[in-house]
C-alpha cells in the first residue's frame, strides 16, 4: 500500500489496520477473497476521494478486491479518474475504460487469474441491506467468465469489521455531532409562526454548511423535518410547504458528516406550549432513553436493551403505548452510525447482536401520539448518539433535549 496523497482523512496506517482486519475477518469465514462494492465499503478500505458515486455519474464502477493472503489489494476505478488516483491507499490500481461497465469483466477476470482466484470462494455484498454496486449485467457477465468461482455474502463480514471504530473514525463522528449540534442551535431558535418546514430545513442546511470546513462537497448531511399537524404520517418526513400552526409540534431528525463519518439525532420543537398528553408522552420517552444510555456497557445484548427501554418505559406511565407499539411493530430502538447512517446493529428485541467497546450507535427509543401508527401523528422521541467504552459509555450529544418551545 501507499501513503495517501492529497487525502487528509487518514494515515496510511489506519488504512494497513484496516486491511490487515478485513483479511482476518476474510480467512476467518473460510473465503478467499472479497470483492467489495459499495460505497463504504470501497472508502473504508481504499480512502480513494472522487465523486462518482452520485446517480449523474452511475454507480458500480469502483471496486476494490482483497484477498486472504498478504498481497496487494486492486482498486478498480475509472481511467477518467487518474488525477485523483493519488488520494487512495491502495497502490495497485487497475484503471478502466470499460464505456458499458466501467470495470469490464474481461478486467476483473484478468486479475483474478492472475491472483488464482478462478476456483476461488469469493465474498461480495448481497443483503437485504447492503445490496451490491455492481449492475447486475456486469455481475452475470462475470461469473460466465468464471464459472468455477463461487459467490456468497460478505456484507455481515464487512458490518462487523466496521461496527469498531478506531479513535480517528471516533474524533470524525464527534466532529459531525458538533457540526449538527451547531447547525440546530442556528436554526431552532429562528422557528416560528408561519414558517415552512422547507424554510427551518434550510436554516439547518445553511446552519450545517456554515459550521463545516468541508463546505457541504461530500455527502454532507440529510434533514427530515415532519410536523403533527400535517397528516398521519409518523417520522422522518420529506420538509414541505406546510407552514407551522399554533400547537404543532415539529420532528426534527438530521445529521451532518464529516470526512465521510454520519451524526443523526432528534429533537422536538413546539409553536406554542404542547399539551399536556404530548408533553408526557415526549417526557417520559426522553427520560427512558436516558436511562437505557446510562445502563449501556460492551457484552450487553441488543435483546437486553429492547427489555430495559420497555421497562423504563413502563416507570414513566407509558406502559400503553410500549403495548400498542408491539402490537404493530413499532419497537425500535435505534442503530449503529459511521460510514452509513443505518449500520448494524440494528437495535430491535428479535437481535442475537452484543455491544462491542468502539461501536457508536444512535438512540432513539420510539413512541408515537396517536396510535396505533395507522392514524399516528408524530413520533414523540429524542435521539442520542454514543459510543460505547471499555467500562460503559459516552454520550456525545450534548446539547439540551428538552421540547424547544417558540412563542414567535
Amino acid at each position: 500500500m501507499k501513503k495517501p496523497d492529497y487525502n487528509d482523512y487518514f494515515p496510511l496506517e489506519e488504512y494497513e489496520s484496516r486491511i490487515k482486519r478485513i483479511r482476518n475477518a476474510c480467512a476467518e469465514a473460510g473465503l478467499d477473497a472479497l470483492l467489495l462494492t459499495t460505497q463504504p465499503n470501497v472508502d473504508y478500505s481504499s480512502g480513494f476521494l472522487h465523486g462518482t458515486w452520485s446517480p449523474s455519474f452511475g454507480e458500480g464502477k469502483t471496486q476494490v478486491l482483497i484477498t486472504a493472503e498478504e498481497d496487494e489489494p486492486v482498486l478498480f476505478a475509472q481511467a477518467g479518474l487518474q488525477a485523483l488516483f493519488s488520494t487512495s491507499a491502495i497502490g495497485d490500481i487497475r484503471p478502466q475504460g470499460d464505456a458499458n461497465y466501467g470495470t469490464g469483466p474481461n478486467a476483473v477476470y484478468d486479475v483474478f487469474k492472475e491472483k488464482g482466484l478462478l476456483y476461488a470462494k469469493v465474498g461480495i455484498e448481497m443483503s437485504k441491506e447492503d445490496l451490491m454496486g455492481l449492475s447486475y449485467p456486469l455481475f452475470s457477465a462475470m461469473k460466465e467468465l468464471m464459472p468455477k468461482a463461487s459467490f456468497s455474502d460478505c456484507s455481515e463480514i464487512m458490518y462487523s469489521v466496521r461496527e469498531i471504530k478506531s479513535f480517528l473514525e471516533i474524533e470524525k463522528i464527534k466532529k459531525a455531532v458538533r457540526i449538527t449540534e451547531k447547525a440546530y442551535e442556528y436554526a431552532i431558535p429562528q422557528i416560528k409562526e408561519g414558517m415552512s418546514e422547507r424554510e427551518l430545513a434550510s436554516l439547518i442546511a445553511r446552519g450545517m454548511a456554515m459550521y463545516s470546513d468541508e463546505g457541504g462537497a461530500r455527502n454532507p448531511w440529510f434533514i427530515f423535518v415532519y410536523t403533527d399537524g400535517k397528516n398521519p404520517a409518523a417520522w422522518d418526513g420529506i420538509p414541505s410547504s406546510y407552514r407551522f400552526k399554533k400547537g404543532d409540534c415539529i420532528y426534527i431528525d438530521c445529521g451532518a458528516t464529516y470526512h465521510g463519518y454520519y451524526s443523526d439525532f432528534i429533537r422536538i420543537a413546539s409553536i406554542g406550549e404542547p399539551s399536556e398528553d404530548k408533553q408526557r408522552i415526549y417526557y417520559g420517552a426522553r427520560n427512558a432513553n436516558m436511562a437505557l444510555i446510562k445502563s449501556l456497557k460492551p457484552g450487553m445484548k441488543v435483546s437486553t436493551m429492547c427489555e430495559i427501554l420497555a421497562q423504563e418505559l413502563g416507570k414513566q406511565g407509558l406502559g400503553t403505548e410500549v403495548q400498542l407499539m408491539q402490537e404493530f411493530g413499532g419497537m425500535y430502538e435505534g442503530h449503529g452510525i459511521g460510514l452509513s447512517i443505518h449500520e448494524p446493529p440494528v437495535i430491535k428485541a428479535d437481535s442475537d447482536s452484543a455491544l462491542r467497546e468502539g461501536m457508536t450507535l444512535a438512540i432513539e427509543g420510539n413512541v408515537f401520539d396517536n396510535l396505533p401508527l395507522s392514524r399516528t401523528r408524530i413520533a414523540l422521541k429524542n435521539e442520542e448518539n454514543v459510543l460505547i467504552t471499555k467500562d460503559g459509555c459516552d454520550l456525545l450529544t450534548t446539547m439540551p433535549n428538552d421540547i424547544y418551545i417558540s412563542n414567535k
